[in-house]
């Protein structure tokens, strides 16, 4: 009851913190999706670190010296309590972020989480030492069951009922209570008989014995070495297929911990199926299912795929499931005697890690675009058939079971055969979709923040135009026809909110009144703050003596506004790009120059197809506003197909007590404008009075709540989801 109950508790919690951590450290990197492919690379090491302790444990210690220690070694770790990260970690400049995340990260929960990452298999070896005739790898499936639980209660429990302080808190306090009954578990073990413990009892149970060699030795079965690849190569697969079935969703949606945590569940429902029982993976079910799974990710990823999004992160989900189930399923038959759980714990860690440095290193600083599903679709093929040809057909009811090559049948040669065939085919689709660059595609760029790809279109006509994108988001266009060349489009038209604020500005509107029944020219010209900088279209509302300072997190995006677009450079206005997270940015002006001054300030900025949380938070808002003048307006852009920002918005400005408007514009495909919801929001009631403002109103729509605010400390999706 103690090791079962110990290892649910630390897996749970093993697992709660991840999301946790996580959403407190993202909007610190400018809510990149990377930062959870980052944040799940260090966690796979932690999980390394402490499966490579326990193994040494396991095998250099006797077993109360092991509890003496862990036990030790885990009241030292409470020093870490609690587990706020320290705002004096967040980033300075705009370099590759890995590092600093990883240095963040153990400083902060690396101790505890790498002690609580042992727990495992440390606890499924004493579990082995005191009741010997009893297998443990139940218990790996119950720390699945303890890990999937604490991940789906964060969106849905914690997430939306407690503040992130809060959540780290209540962390702390579950950190205590597992250190609590890992000492009743370690006093089990530590109060038992010492004749039933003895050292050499100790070299008896965790010694093969003569019956297990001699089965071992029958076996026709490939070097030892050649089956830690295979762990290794498997469990890479799986953690490879996982974070970059994540990545993928979260650029193209928003980067929220539900769509973190839908993966990381179904990864971890595979191993509780995988490890729970044999009979639940069979092959004549799995392996289709996994061909066609393959199958329908190459398709997926065609470069003409086009599907709604949701029912593309449906079936992304759906060919990670299967896919990963057979990679875990064929794990689980290959499990070594209990005597070497803790050695195949540490394989199946490494290769955990190995695919996680694959995805945060070497994809994102080798590869232009995300190639990494490709590549784990391929090594899933791969890997998948070489178990197939090299293990026996039935699973061993013992565990133990070794790969070893048997005697086929020519009809078994044809399955094979066949299987080689249609691998070879997935292959050279999905290298062809790696390669085959669209003819539109003028670059494709990737860093830490995400794909970028520029398109051009309908060249040497007067729709002739190119684009921006950042995974399937349009960020931009120009036309480049020298008669259309100026004209201002997609979400920035004349009649958007945000043409409409520049328009109708009320520093514009008393020039142009003085002028006209004065005779006296006052000035006009605005000082505009733009957080997001896309193409920079925005800098098309300008006017000569105008000033747009455009704050902006990704050097990539910088480039190619500059190399490929020439918004910037033939603005009338004079544009400055400050790289950094714009909040940050702003924080830091605001501390050592005071405030902007702006005339308006316009949060432009996207992570997916959403505005990153940390920009639309209470505290945000008054940031903005202080760096704003008297008559300024703060222009929120929330146009989304997935989230409804609106009373997210609608509660902040009445909690603030100040006055917003929505303006919503419709698409006309034709004239190349996109669909728009902007918000404005001024403290200058004769902005709002203004009769061509008024016109352009669309009322707030009569269910918006005013009751949904989002902190710094708090926020969720739960509500505001379409």
């Amino acid at each position: 009851m103690s090791f079962a109950l110990t290892i649910f508790i630390s897996s749970f919690f093993l697992f709660q913190i991840q999301p946790i951590i996580a959403r407190y450290i993202l909007p610190w990197y400018g809510g990149s999706p990377t930062v959870w492919s980052t944040c799940m690379l260090f966690f796979q090491l932690g999980l390394l670190a402490g499966y490579i302790y326990a193994h040494l444990l396991a095998r250099y210690l006797q077993q109360r010296q092991q509890v003496f220690l862990h036990i030790t070694l885990l009241l030292l770790s409470l020093i870490w309590l609690p587990i706020t990260p320290d705002p004096a970690f967040k980033p300075s400049g705009i370099d590759d972020p890995v590092w600093g995340i990883i240095q963040l990260l153990f400083l902060t929960v690396g101790t505890p989480y790498i002690l609580i990452s042992s727990t495992g298999p440390l606890l499924q070896h004493w579990y082995r030492l005191k009741h010997r005739n009893r297998s443990p790898y139940r218990l790996y499936a119950l720390s699945n069951v303890g890990s999937l639980l604490g991940l789906i209660s964060y969106p849905f429990l914690v997430e939306p009922n407690m503040a992130l302080g809060s959540q780290t808190f209540f962390w702390s306090c579950g950190y205590v209570a597992f250190f609590l009954v890992c000492v009743w578990s370690g006093w089990s073990l530590f109060s038992a008989k010492r004749t039933d413990f003895s050292a050499s009892h100790v070299k008896e149970i965790t010694a093969p014995s003569s019956a297990q060699r001699s089965q071992a030795q029958s076996q026709a079965r490939p070097l030892l070495w050649l089956l830690w690849l295979l762990w290794i190569g498997l469990s890479a697969c799986a953690s490879v297929l996982f974070l970059a079935v994540t990545g993928k969703i979260t650029q193209d949606v928003s980067v929220i911990p539900f769509l973190w945590v839908v993966p990381l569940s179904l990864y971890l429902c595979t191993l509780i199926i995988a490890f729970d029982s044999p009979r639940w993976y069979r092959r004549q079910i799995w392996l289709p299912a996994f061909l066609v799974s393959c199958g329908l990710l190459t398709y997926l990823l065609h470069p003409e795929t086009e599907l709604h999004i949701l029912w593309t992160v449906f079936l992304y989900s759906l060919a990670l499931f299967c896919i990963v189930m057979v990679c875990h399923g064929e794990l689980a038959r290959s499990k070594p005697p209990a005597h070497q759980l803790t050695l195949f714990y540490l394989m199946i860690s490494l290769g955990g890690a190995l695919g996680g440095a694959f995805v945060s290193f070497v994809a994102t600083n080798l590869f232009p675009a995300y190639w990494e599903l490709e590549i784990g679709v391929g090594m899933a093929l791969l890997l998948v058939g070489f178990t197939l040809f090299c293990s026996s057909q039935k699973p061993k009811r013992q565990e133990g079971h070794w790969l070893s090559v048997k005697k086929r049948t020519w009809a078994v040669y044809s399955i094979y055969s066949l299987y080689s065939i249609y691998s070879f085919a997935i292959i050279v689709l999905l290298i062809n979709s790696m390669v085959d660059m669209d003819q539109d595609t003028l670059t494709t760029q990737r860093n830490f923040y995400g794909v970028l790809r520029v398109d051009e279109q309908d060249k040497g006509t007067k729709k002739h135009r190119r684009k921006l994108y950042n995974g399937q988001i349009n960020h931009g266009m120009q036309l480049l026809y020298p008669a259309e060349k100026y004209r201002i489009l997609s979400y920035y038209s004349a009649h958007s909110g945000i043409g409409i604020a520049f328009r109708h500005h009320p520093k514009r509107l008393r020039a142009e009144h003085a002028e006209s029944t004065e005779g006296t020219k006052q000035d006009n010209h605005l000082k505009v703050g733009v957080i997001g900088l896309g193409i920079g279209l925005i800098a098309s509302w300008g006017e000569p003596g105008d000033t747009f300072r455009f704050y902006e997190i990704n050097p990539g995006v910088v480039r190619i506004a500059n190399d490929f677009f020439t918004v910037l450079k033939e603005s009338m206005a004079k544009t400055k790009v400050i790289l950094g997270d714009g909040r940050i940015s702003l924080e830091r002006e605001l501390a050592s120059h005071g405030s902007m001054q702006f005339d308006m300030l316009v949060v432009d900025a996207f992570s997916g197809d959403a505005i990153p949380i940390h920009l639309i938070t209470e505290e945000a808002l008054q940031l903005y506003f202080k760096h704003l003048q008297p008559d300024g307006i703060v222009t929120l852009h929330i146009s989304n197909r997935h989230i409804n920002l609106k009373p997210v918005v609608y509660g902040l400005a009445h909690r603030m007590d100040i006055p917003a408007i929505l303006i919503k514009k419709r698409r006309r495909s034709q004239d190349f404008i996109k669909g728009s919801e902007w918000i404005l929001m001024t403290r200058n009631a004769v902005f709002f009075d203004n009769i061509e403002v008024v016109h352009y109103m669309t009322p707030w729509p009569s269910d918006t709540r005013d009751d949904i605010i989002w902190t710094d400390d708090y926020s969720s999706l739960v509500h505001v989801l379409k």
